[in-house]
């Protein structure tokens, strides 16, 4: 499932970032390994294998979720080139 970057926050540890991602009506609260990319809102996550995502398509530009939390569903607010009907919540 692909996810769009809403918000986006550093920690004070430099290894990790949290970001608040979309899919649809989902949205949930991710911890991000390595945060060396830049990300922005409206950042499209593109699933690899275990656990690994690429920014924007870019397979050369790819980050981890260490961990991720639903948030809660939002009705009615989905991004403009989100083609999926009726997501999925992949525990990670």
């Amino acid at each position: 499932m692909e996810w769009w970057v809403k918000k986006y926050r550093t920690t004070l540890r430099p290894a990790s970032c949290r970001v608040v991602l979309q899919s649809g009506a989902l949205e949930m609260i991710a911890e991000i390994e390595a945060c060396r990319l830049r990300l922005r809102e409206g950042d499209k996550l593109t699933p690899l294998a275990d656990a690994r995502y690429c920014l924007n398509n870019n397979p050369t530009q790819t980050l981890k979720i260490r961990n991720a939390t639903h948030y809660r569903a939002s009705v009615g607010q989905t991004p403009a080139n989100n083609t999926s009907p009726l997501p999925l919540l992949v525990m990670v």
